[in-house]
């Protein structure tokens, strides 16, 4: 069975703490908003930088209610996972897939 795909108008918070490649949680500056926080998944880009390129990822909605994510995919939809710095930008992304 396919997980339910949640979503949120315009939701965007940024890294707390930098990630390696491997890392399967991300700290942000925010809980999401409650409609992200239901059972099922949705989808973050996290900006590129100057060194590392843009990544998808796939993050797990029960796991959003604090500012510590759990991620289910690193390198989404045909990206890469990489090395990402604190303050860079995470937006919702809503994608075909």
């Amino acid at each position: 069975m396919t997980p339910t795909e949640l979503f949120a108008d315009n939701f965007v918070t940024q890294l707390m703490m930098p990630m390696l490649a491997s890392d399967m949680t991300m700290t942000v500056a925010v809980a999401a908003p409650t409609n992200l926080q239901a059972t099922g998944q949705f989808r973050v880009v996290v900006e590129a930088d100057g060194v590392n390129a843009l990544e998808r990822v796939i993050i797990s909605g029960p796991s959003t209610t604090s500012a510590v994510w759990t991620i289910l995919t690193r390198g989404a939809d045909g990206t890469s996972a990489v090395a990402h710095a604190a303050g860079r930008t995470v937006s919702q992304i809503v994608t075909a897939e």
